[in-house]
């Protein structure tokens, strides 16, 4: 007959004072342990061995807006088709920032009409140019003219590469908007 068997769930535990024994009145082998046994008492709750976190996301961390340092811009220079890189200042990420704008400036349903002005059909705003079909705001502006004031707010290019700036933002933000969704 076998004294001792231990099992590999206990030898993983490093410093583990657990042992099995056999008992000769033909009760189950029991792990003992040399620390003395802590009982639940029945009207306290059930605690987590882990530190209690708080569940979920901090509250409006994902739609709030980073301000850049007081009274300054940040330069980006246009690179390739869709992106920008940082001329100098590197602390403030252009990406989650478009993000955050989106996501606050989003239109929700958008109405399809036709010519005379009818609505034919009610949907969610997917795509990019959906920004521009939402009601004036009265500045007179859209969604998407929102949008793409408060980045030009936020950011600056030199003139000289103002236009293709222009045409690289353009191409992110559609892009950025499908992406969003998933």
């Amino acid at each position: 007959m076998v004294s001792s068997i231990r099992h590999s769930r206990n030898s993983r535990v490093k410093g583990s004072a657990s042992r099995v024994s056999n008992s000769s009145d033909g009760a189950s082998q029991r792990a003992r342990s040399d620390a003395p046994s802590q009982s639940l008492n029945a009207t306290e709750p059930i605690r987590s061995v882990q530190s209690a976190k708080q569940r979920g996301r901090k509250q409006g961390c994902l739609t709030k807006l980073k301000m850049p340092v007081r009274g300054r811009k940040v330069d980006l220079e246009p690179l390739g088709d869709t992106q920008f890189t940082y001329a100098g200042y590197r602390g403030y990420k252009y990406s989650t920032q478009v993000g955050v704008i989106l996501k606050r400036e989003y239109p929700g349903l958008v109405d399809d009409k036709d010519q005379n002005g009818v609505v034919l059909n009610t949907r969610p705003a997917l795509e990019w140019a959906d920004y521009f079909l939402t009601p004036k705001d009265k500045t007179g502006q859209t969604a998407g003219d929102r949008v793409l004031s408060e980045f030009w707010r936020l950011f600056q290019v030199r003139r000289e590469v103002q236009q293709e700036a222009d045409r690289v933002l353009e191409n992110y933000v559609r892009k950025k908007v499908k992406d969003i969704f998933f």
